[in-house]
């Protein structure tokens, strides 16, 4: 199975400022805007302030940081998906207005959190961010 994300920030800037890092994706919380991305941090230096989830977001021409704890990312780490049967590919939308197909161009998501809206091929779902697990509805 191969989750399609687009949007990346370049790992090794990241890692610079973050430490032991994964990307989880790009996505927003709380209704905010723009989308940020995410990132876990497998061993947060605690002592730093670090949390367990850190976001980066380019915010007026800058680069914007802040963090969440398991807790209060948990309702966060799951999105309605689909998971196309010809590819393989389990696909979600990021945030409002963000339209994604897979690679065969046979399923599509809109709507991120605000609305889901989607193409009648392939399988609904949930997809769990976190783990990369996408159990259908």
């Amino acid at each position: 199975m191969k989750i399609i994300d687009k949007n990346p920030y370049v790992m090794n800037d990241v890692q610079k400022i973050l430490g032991e890092i994964s990307y989880l994706g790009t996505f927003t919380t709380h209704g905010e805007y723009p989308p940020r991305n995410w990132y876990t941090s497998w061993n947060p230096d605690r002592s730093k302030g670090h949390k367990d989830f850190a976001s980066l977001a380019n915010v007026g021409g800058g680069i914007f940081v802040t963090g969440m704890e398991y807790d209060e990312m948990k309702p966060w780490l799951v999105v309605d998906a689909v998971r196309c049967e010809d590819c393989g590919n389990v696909i979600y939308s990021s945030y409002r207005h963000n339209m994604e197909q897979c690679e065969c161009g046979k399923c599509m998501v809109d709507g991120g959190r605000d609305y889901f809206r989607r193409s009648l091929a392939g399988i609904g779902g949930k997809l769990n961010l976190l783990t990369g697990e996408f159990k259908s509805n």
